[in-house]
């Protein structure tokens, strides 16, 4: 619909279109497609803490066996719409972007990954990890991702979860958020901590030690 009014004159503007769509725009004389990155990054989070990946041998194995260009191409699709890189931060960000470490990402090397876990005395232990059907390009990921690591050795069960609910903020939230955004315009700086509060959608009032504030009446 959005991609219709576009083409017609409906719409001057639309965002998100489906990506398979993108051949067919370039066509289309009367509409300018762009793609605007970074979007989004997508990351497997190892529990460090307890259980079976506290074993750095099986964290190892775990990076040894990925191979990202068919797990990004399963989850996205089209080439254009995804990058491999192993910084925590995209290369826009200049001053944060680093490729250290990068020679452990992406080695799709199975036969070290098969040695790691011999090495880590691996004997099939269930893995588990938590993902959502809700969210279906990380999805995606965390299927191919799977395969890729039972071809090794690993057993991989998925915990499916729901997806975080949209969180609503309270007209206080709404009124500081705008005197923020303000404060930007004009050039006031901001860390990083700070402007990460209403990034994310709420102020981190737990972490600031501090009630949150009780929502406005209607």
């Amino acid at each position: 619909m959005r991609l219709a009014g576009v083409e017609s004159g409906t719409y001057h503007y639309s965002q998100v279109i489906k990506q398979d769509q993108y051949d067919r725009l370039l066509t289309t004389r009367s509409v300018e497609p762009r793609i605007f990155s970074p979007s989004l990054w997508a990351t497997a989070v190892l529990n460090h803490k307890q259980g079976l990946m506290t074993s750095k041998k099986l964290r190892q194995a775990f990076q040894a066996a990925l191979d990202m260009e068919p797990i990004m191409a399963a989850a996205v699709g089209h080439p254009l719409f995804y990058r491999l890189d192993p910084g925590l931060w995209p290369p826009e960000l200049v001053l944060w972007h680093s490729k250290a470490g990068g020679a452990a990402y992406n080695q799709k090397d199975k036969e070290k990954a098969r040695r790691l876990l011999k090495e880590a005395g691996y004997t099939g232990q269930p893995v588990r990890w938590l993902t959502t059907q809700e969210l279906g390009r990380f999805y995606k990921i965390a299927l191919v991702a799977k395969q890729q690591l039972e071809e090794v050795g690993f057993r991989v069960y998925f915990n499916r979860v729901r997806a975080l609910p949209v969180y609503t903020p309270t007209r206080r939230e709404l009124r500081a958020l705008e005197k923020d955004r303000a404060d930007m315009r004009r050039g006031n700086s901001y860390t990083l901590d700070e402007f990460s509060e209403w990034l994310l959608g709420r102020p981190d009032q737990k972490a600031r030690g501090k009630k949150a504030p009780a929502r406005a009446k209607a």
